[in-house]
């Protein structure tokens, strides 16, 4: 923080660079409460700063297979497994086009890997949707 007293601001700046060693920067003028966005033209003033997202992992879910009148098999895999430990996963099942997991569900265990679910309590000839599912702390993702 500096400036004069009536006019103190921060800058914090980000490794991605505007040009030829200018970074983007984040500055906060206290006597204007503005927050704006441009580029600084040197990195000797300031604070490097890096924000690091939680993500969410990235599923697909596998096609049914073994289908019989009632069950059905399906599952899912992960592409990306995120940042943050997956707490549960399975597949959902509906009538409808995108099932979710207040539908009816599988509950598969908890952690990231290829994961089998038996899919049961089906009515015979009649077309479900299913899509795997896994949830952290930041939220539900569906495949």
């Amino acid at each position: 923080m500096f400036g004069t007293p009536g006019n103190i601001h921060g800058i914090w700046w980000t490794s991605t660079e505007h040009y030829s060693k200018i970074p983007w920067y984040r500055s906060l003028y206290f006597s204007y409460d503005v927050l704006e966005t441009n580029y600084y033209y040197s990195k000797k003033f300031g604070f490097s700063v890096r924000c690091v997202k939680d993500e969410l992992p990235i599923l697909t879910t596998i096609n049914a297979s073994s289908i019989e009148n009632t069950t059905a098999l399906s599952g899912g895999e992960f592409s990306k497994k995120g940042n943050l430990t997956i707490i549960e996963k399975g597949v959902c099942w509906s009538l409808n086009k995108n099932p979710t997991i207040v539908d009816s569900k599988t509950s598969d265990g908890a952690g990231t890997g290829e994961f089998a679910s038996n899919v049961t309590g089906l009515s015979p000839a009649t077309t479900y949707y299913v899509r795997a599912y896994a949830t952290n702390a930041e939220g539900t993702v569906y495949g």
